[in-house]
């Protein structure tokens, strides 16, 4: 006996085809997604979603680079450069002795005078330096040596220069230079620009920046270059009173006041006036202690029938006759 659905197909709702999914021709093609296939579809498709946006903040990796590799020098060419160079200089020191004082000179030593006193030191060589107060001389610390014996001097000094005919000795300043292969000396650099050479004993060459010609100096001569005038002025005579710096000693046979004055002027840096001509050619024989200017004026005022004043602004002594 039939039932009566026997043999009758239903006709699936309209709102079921939203539940399938297109699929390959056959039986299976228009099959019903069953709702636990639709959860795991979803949770598929939202995991694969949410491993796309991790990729997407992981930065893009960097290609590594090859690494370069260096080139280190054979041993046994860096042994024939350095060979080469030591040849060029030994070389350049036999063709050219002045390249190898130039290579010790390189390392310097000053040596300083000592406010309020001389200060006294022998170099290497023998030569006996003294140095006024703020004065300075500089030199190699091998200064024994070099082939040629070179200081720079800033100041006043005073040496005895050990003679070497081989080993000539230099000074220069920042307006002269000084040679000579041994001599006795005192030289003065002022900061006024003014270079004074005196020399005791030797010979002596003093030359100057400006390419003046130069001037050779014997015992007991000097010289004077001066920045502001540009001439080179020689001097004979006593000159044991440049000395005074250090000897203390000031000695005049029959000298006019106004050279003395001059000389006074050089050695404490003040100025004078003389207010008459017979003033300036009174004259003075004698001995004079350098220990202080006032007691230098104090002699020469009785002798001469003067008297004096300072005025501090101008830094200068006035000389009136009595």
């Amino acid at each position: 006996m039939l039932n009566e659905n026997d043999g009758l197909k239903e006709e699936p709702d309209s709102s079921d085809w939203s539940d399938r999914v297109p699929g390959p021709a056959g039986d299976s093609a228009n099959q019903p997604v069953q709702p636990n296939e639709k959860t795991s579809i979803q949770r598929i498709l939202e995991e694969d979603h949410s491993f796309l946006k991790t990729l997407d903040g992981i930065p893009d990796v960097p290609a590594f680079k090859k690494k370069r590799k260096r080139k280190v020098l054979p041993l046994r060419t860096f042994l024939i450069y350095s060979g080469l160079i030591t040849i060029a200089i030994l070389a350049l020191i036999q063709l050219n002795p002045d390249f190898k004082d130039w290579i010790i000179a390189q390392n310097k030593q000053t040596i300083s005078g000592q406010e309020g006193q001389v200060t006294e030191v022998i170099l290497d060589d023998g030569t006996l330096v003294k140095l006024n107060t703020d004065s300075h001389i500089q030199l190699a610390e091998s200064f024994g040596q070099l082939n040629t014996r070179k200081v720079f001097v800033d100041g006043e000094v005073y040496l005895s220069i050990s003679k070497h005919i081989e080993k000539p000795f230099v000074i220069e300043t920042d307006h002269a230079t000084i040679k000579t292969l041994g001599a006795t000396l005192n030289l003065r650099v002022s900061d006024q620009g003014e270079t004074a050479l005196i020399v005791m004993k030797g010979d002596v060459v003093f030359e100057h920046i400006d390419q003046l010609p130069s001037v050779d100096l014997h015992s007991n001569q000097g010289a004077i270059f001066s920045s502001s005038k540009r001439t080179i002025i020689t001097k004979g005579g006593n000159l044991e009173n440049y000395l005074s710096w250090w000897t203390d000693n000031l000695q005049y046979e029959n000298t006019p006041l106004w050279i003395i004055t001059r000389q006074l002027h050089n050695l404490y840096g003040v100025e004078f006036e003389l207010d008459s001509e017979d003033l300036k050619q009174q004259r003075f024989s004698g001995q004079l202690d350098n220990t202080s200017l006032e007691i230098i004026l104090d002699k020469l005022s009785e002798e001469l029938n003067f008297y004096y004043q300072f005025e501090e602004e101008t830094n200068k002594y006035t000389l009136e006759a009595l």
